[in-house]
């Protein structure tokens, strides 16, 4: 059962990437705006991202592809 807990976790963490790769790359100003609120060390963290589409963009394609690696190297699923 813990192994199959893992597998889902690193799936979920998986599309979790893809999916905000995916807003990233659709609407880069808007995705980086809706994160920028938060402690000091967050903003910091988002700096190079706010004002910077295209930083946003490489960003989001890098988390699209770790995302698709992840879940591909993930092994075969569940039984039926």
């Amino acid at each position: 059962m813990g192994r199959n807990l893992a597998i889902r976790t690193a799936e979920t963490v998986g599309m979790g990437l893809i999916g905000d790769g995916v807003l990233g790359l659709l609407q880069p100003e808007q995705h980086v705006a809706r994160w920028e609120s938060g402690p000091s060390w967050w903003q910091r963290g988002l700096r190079p991202f706010v004002g910077n589409a295209r930083n946003t963009r490489t960003f989001a394609a890098v988390e699209i592809v770790a995302g698709i690696a992840l879940v591909w190297a993930l092994p075969k699923g569940g039984k039926r």
